[in-house]
C-alpha cells in the first residue's frame, strides 16, 4: 500500500495542520512573527502533530504486540503518511518565504548603500566635495556633459557645481556651430569665471564654415587671456584646413596674443598622401610665451616662436614631411620629452640631418619600417647626451615579409638607433623595445635574428622592457671595451614570452659571469592574451631566476641547463 493510497483514506481521523501559504506581499514583520512562533512550537507542525509523531516513534521502537488491534495497526501508517505530507507541504512555504526574504534583503542592502553614500557625502566639506567633482569630471571624455549631470543631482550638488568654476572650463565648437551650442558655451563661459579654459574646435565640414568660425572665435576672443589648452581637429579634408585658416586671417585672429596658453594640439584626421606643404607654418602665428606642450599630426608650426616648449609630440603620415623641421628642435633649450611618429617611408630624405638634442631626457620613436636606407639616415643622426628613457616601436610593412627582407630591415633600424650608445646616449637608464605587425610564422626568427649589437661599455641601463617576441641586443662578456649594463629590472610582455627564455638566459648568465648580477632585483613576465587583451604579470626574483629559467626551458625539450650560471657555447 503506497503513501497516496494511505492518504486517501480516513482523513477525518487525523486532520492535517493548517499551513500558511506564501504570499507575494509578505513583509519582514510577518515573516519574523511566523519564525518566532515556529521556534516556540517546534517548526510548522502544531503540538498535536508533534505528540503523534512522538507516539509513532515510540511504537516503532517497541514494535507491535501480537494482540494489537487490527484497525489501530492500519491507522499507524496513515497517520505517519499525513505527518510526512504536512512537512512536505512546508517546503513551498519555506521557498516562498526565502524569496520574500531575499527581496527584502536586496531592498535593505540598497537602502544601506544609499544611506551610507548620502550620509558619507553629507559629512564631506564643500571644499573636499568640489575636489572630488574635479576628479570625476577629469576622467570623463565629455567634461561639459559630466558637469551638467553633476549639477542636476540635488540642490546641494547644483549649488556646489555652480560655484566650482573648473567644472565649466571646457568649451567646444564645431564647423556646424548651432545656436544651442553657442548658448551652452555662453553659459559655460559665465560659470567658469576666471578659471583657465580648455577649448576644442572640430572642423569636419565646409558648409557655412566662415560664418561658424567667426561666431565661435568672437565668442571666445574676450576670454583669450584664459585659454590654457586649444585643440584643433580637422576631419573634412585639406580644403577645410585652408578655409579655416583663411577665415582666421580675414578676422585678424591668426596673430593672437595668448599669454597663458600652455598646450596646443593640431590634428589632421584624414589621409591624403600628397597633403602637406611648407606654407603650413605661416598659417598660425599666435604668440604664446608660456606654451609648454605641442601635439601635431600631419601639421607643423614655426618653432622659433615657441622656445618655451618642454614636450613635443609629432606624427607624420606623408612623404612630403620636411625633415628639416626636426633639425629645428635643437633651438628649443627647455625641451625635455619628445615623441616622433613616422608612419611614412622617408624616401625623400637625401642626406643625414644630424640632430643633437642636448636637453631631452625622454625620447619615444614610432617608425614605420619600409625602407632600410632612409631610416638609417634619420635614425643614425639622433644624438641625445642627456637621454634617460628611450622607447622604440617599429611597425613593419607587410610587403617586407613577402620579400623576406623584414628581419634585415628591422635589424638595420636597431643598428642605426643603438649604434655607439655610449657616445649618443651616455646617461641612458631605461630602454623599451617593441615590434608590431609581426606574422606568427616570423616569431621564431625574430627571437634570434633581430639585432646582435653588444650593449657593453660604460652604460647605465638599469631597466629594459621588451614587447612581443623581439630579442634585445645580445649581451656579451666583459672585455677591454667595457662590461654589461647594471640591469635592475627586465620586463618581457608577449603572447608567447617563452620564445625569449633563451635570450633571457644569455642576459642573466653574462651578468652573473661579469659580477653585475648582485644588484639585479627581479624579472617581470607579462603574458598578454591576444583575444581579450588582458595582461597576466608574474614576478621572478633574482634568487630563483636560474632555477626557474632552467625548468621553463627544459619543458620546451631543449638541452638541459643546470641551476647555476654557465657559459653557453
Amino acid at each position: 500500500m503506497d503513501e497516496s493510497t494511505l492518504l486517501d483514506k480516513d482523513h477525518e481521523h487525523d486532520p492535517p495542520c493548517t499551513v500558511m501559504k506564501p504570499q507575494s506581499n509578505v513583509d519582514v514583520d510577518t515573516i519574523h512573527a511566523l519564525l518566532h512562533n515556529w521556534l516556540k512550537t517546534g517548526f510548522p507542525q502544531d503540538q498535536d502533530d508533534i505528540q503523534k509523531a512522538e507516539h509513532l516513534d515510540k511504537i516503532y521502537r517497541m514494535k507491535l504486540s501480537p494482540s494489537a488491534d487490527l484497525e489501530e495497526t492500519r491507522e499507524h501508517p496513515r497517520s505517519a503518511a499525513r505527518l510526512c505530507k504536512s512537512l512536505r507541504d512546508v517546503l513551498p512555504v519555506i521557498s516562498g518565504f526565502k524569496h520574500a526574504l531575499e527581496k527584502e534583503l536586496e531592498l535593505a542592502e540598497n537602502r544601506l548603500k544609499n544611506m551610507t553614500l548620502m550620509c558619507g557625502i553629507a559629512l564631506l566639506s564643500d571644499d573636499l566635495l568640489s575636489i572630488i567633482f574635479d576628479h570625476v569630471v577629469e576622467k570623463e571624455k565629455s567634461r561639459d556633459r559630466a558637469a551638467l549631470i553633476l549639477s542636476g543631482v540635488n540642490r546641494r550638488f547644483r549649488s556646489l557645481a555652480l560655484s566650482t568654476s573648473s567644472l565649466w572650463s571646457t568649451i567646444r565648437g564645431a564647423a556646424k556651430y548651432s545656436a544651442s551650442m553657442q548658448k551652452k558655451n555662453s553659459m559655460f563661459l559665465d560659470r567658469s569665471g576666471a578659471f583657465p579654459l580648455n577649448v576644442t574646435f572640430d572642423v569636419n565640414s565646409r558648409k557655412n564654415l566662415d560664418a561658424n568660425v567667426s561666431r565661435f572665435m568672437k565668442d571666445l576672443l574676450p576670454h583669450s587671456d584664459r585659454w590654457k589648452e586649444f585643440h584643433l581637429v580637422f576631419g573634412g579634408g585639406k580644403t577645410c584646413v585652408y578655409r579655416f585658416f583663411e577665415c582666421l586671417e580675414k578676422l585678424g585672429f591668426h596673430r593672437l596674443h595668448l599669454p597663458n596658453l600652455e598646450r596646443l594640439s593640431i590634428s589632421c584626421n584624414f589621409f591624403v598622401q600628397s597633403w602637406f606643404d611648407d606654407d603650413l607654418e605661416t598659417y598660425l602665428c599666435w604668440s604664446a610665451p608660456n606654451l609648454r606642450s605641442l601635439e601635431l599630426k600631419d601639421f607643423t608650426i614655426d618653432l622659433s616662436k615657441h622656445t618655451s616648449l618642454t614636450h613635443i609630440s609629432i606624427a607624420m603620415h606623408t612623404d612630403r614631411f620636411s625633415f628639416e623641421w626636426i633639425r629645428r628642435l635643437e633651438g628649443l633649450p627647455y625641451l625635455q620629452s619628445l615623441y616622433i611618429g613616422l608612419n611614412c617611408s622617408m624616401s625623400k630624405l637625401s642626406t643625414n640631418i644630424g640632430v643633437t638634442l642636448s636637453s631631452i631626457s625622454h625620447l619615444s620613436l614610432y617608425i614605420f619600417v619600409a625602407s632600410r636606407i632612409s631610416h638609417h639616415k634619420i635614425l643614425s643622426s639622433l644624438s641625445c647626451p642627456n637621454l634617460e628613457h628611450l622607447s622604440i616601436e617599429l611597425s613593419v610593412d607587410r610587403t617586407l615579409y613577402v620579400s623576406g627582407t623584414a628581419i634585415a630591415y628591422v635589424r638595420q633600424c636597431y643598428s642605426s638607433l643603438l649604434g655607439n650608445p655610449t657616445e649618443r646616449y651616455p646617461r641612458l637608464s631605461h630602454l623599451q623595445l617593441k615590434v608590431q605587425g609581426t606574422p606568427e610564422r616570423e616569431n621564431a626568427t625574430f627571437g634570434h635574428a633581430i639585432s646582435e649589437l653588444p650593449l657593453n661599455g660604460p652604460l647605465r641601463i638599469t631597466r629594459i622592457a621588451v614587447s612581443y617576441t623581439v630579442a634585445l641586443p645580445k649581451m656579451q662578456q666583459a672585455d677591454s671595451d667595457g662590461y654589461p649594463p647594471p640591469l635592475k629590472v627586465v620586463i618581457v610582455q608577449s603572447p608567447q614570452p617563452e620564445k625569449l627564455y633563451d635570450w633571457l638566459w644569455e642576459v642573466f648568465n653574462t651578468m652573473s659571469i661579469n659580477g653585475v648580477m648582485k644588484q639585479f632585483e627581479h624579472l617581470i613576465i607579462r603574458r598578454k592574451d591576444e583575444v581579450s587583451g588582458t595582461v597576466t604579470p608574474s614576478i621572478i626574483h633574482r634568487d630563483v631566476i636560474f632555477p626557474w629559467l632552467s625548468k621553463e626551458i627544459d619543458q620546451r625539450t631543449t638541452p638541459r641547463r643546470e641551476g647555476v650560471p654557465v657559459t653557453r657555447r
